[in-house]
């Protein structure tokens, strides 16, 4: 029973390698030999459209000289037949004897001349006609010698289609060489079984594409809201910007105009300390004790004057960077309140795609 398995799969093996070598072969033909002969088989159609055409325009050019031919054959007709007239007039007035010779001098002498003009032009129309003729002849040459090389056009074509159908019937009979062998029962069973898995594979990855769509569709979805949303708060964001400008403005002004007040300030305090120096220096109060008494009084009070303003200057400087820090914070969360549920989403979304594409694969 394994030598029939083992002789029955190695008739497989050599099925499907002469499968493939004659699928080899088709694809050879289709990809190299046929497209050539297609293309030769259309330049014969090309070639032949213009034969047609050129014969086309061949029959009407001789349709063309044999009007002319009729019309110079109708002229030489008439030409001849005023000739005969002419003759047979001449003749009659020869006939009429000497007495009518004197009165019929001139009407003779006038009939000979329109005789000779008569016969040039009959030789005139002659020698129109023999040119007439040998263009015809040469007009049915070439159409002659067209009717020839249409022929072997299609002689040509003919042959190529018989070609081509040759081709195609050896080609699709090697392809049903193969099918047309019996298989055993094992091989039944064996390709059966492959198709029925190459069907649940097929069902799967159709369920996984159906998956990947929707998610595709609900990432879509999602993405759509929040640029909605991402637009609305950047709205938001823009509209609190130009109010938080609006306050640094105004604290800018407040704090300017603090600067003013606080230089106002030392102002008065110096001249407050100099009136008192100078009221004191006019008055001359007390003893030395007393005078060394308020110089140092008022040296302290010109530093704590001094001191004051450097501590409403640190304050004024303590209070602009705080509302810098303020900006600083409010911009950040700003940002934080923006970024942080889109990174989120997506972060969340391409978790459930890989543990989706992990369950489909296994």
């Amino acid at each position: 029973m394994e030598d029939e398995n083992e002789k029955l799969v190695s008739q497989l093996e050599m099925r499907d390698i002469e499968r493939d070598r004659l699928q080899e072969h088709i694809d050879n033909l289709e990809q190299n030999e046929i497209p050539l002969l297609r293309k030769a088989l259309n330049d014969v159609s090309v070639e032949k459209d213009a034969v047609a055409v050129g014969r086309e325009d061949l029959l009407a050019q001789l349709r063309t000289l044999k009007r002319r031919v009729r019309e110079a054959e109708e002229e030489q007709y008439r030409a001849e037949e005023d000739a005969a007239s002419l003759r047979a007039e001449l003749n009659l007035l020869q006939q009429q004897g000497e007495r009518h010779f004197d009165s019929s001098l001139p009407s003779i002498v006038t009939m000979r001349d329109q005789i000779q003009a008569m016969e040039q032009e009959m030789a005139k129309l002659r020698l129109q006609l023999q040119q007439e003729s040998l263009l015809r002849q040469q007009e049915q040459q070439r159409l002659a010698e067209e009717q020839v090389q249409k022929s072997a056009l299609m002689a040509e074509r003919q042959g190529l289609e018989e070609k081509i159908s040759t081709l195609t019937n050896k080609a699709s009979e090697d392809v049903e060489e193969p099918a047309r062998k019996p298989f055993s029962l094992q091989d039944k069973e064996r390709l059966e079984k492959q198709l029925h898995e190459m069907a649940v594979m097929v069902e799967r990855l159709e369920s996984s594409r159906q998956k990947l769509l929707s998610e595709i569709d609900s990432q879509s979805w999602e993405i759509e809201r929040l640029f909605v949303e991402n637009s609305n708060l950047s709205n938001s964001y823009m509209d609190a910007t130009e109010v938080a400008a609006q306050w640094e403005n105004q604290v800018k002004d407040c704090l300017k105009q603090n600067e003013e007040l606080r230089g106002l300030l030392d102002k008065l305090r110096n001249e407050q300390a100099g009136s008192l120096y100078i009221a004191t220096n006019e008055d001359q109060l007390g003893s030395e004790v007393e005078q060394k008494y308020v110089t140092e009084n008022l040296r302290l009070k010109g530093e704590l004057a001094k001191a004051q303003s450097r501590a409403e200057a640190l304050s004024a400087e303590v209070l602009q960077l705080s509302t810098e820090l303020k900006q600083s914070i409010q911009a950040y969360n700003n940002l934080t309140r923006l970024y942080r549920p889109i990174l989120w989403n997506i972060e969340n979304n391409l978790t459930k795609m890989k543990q989706e594409s992990f369950q489909t694969a296994q």
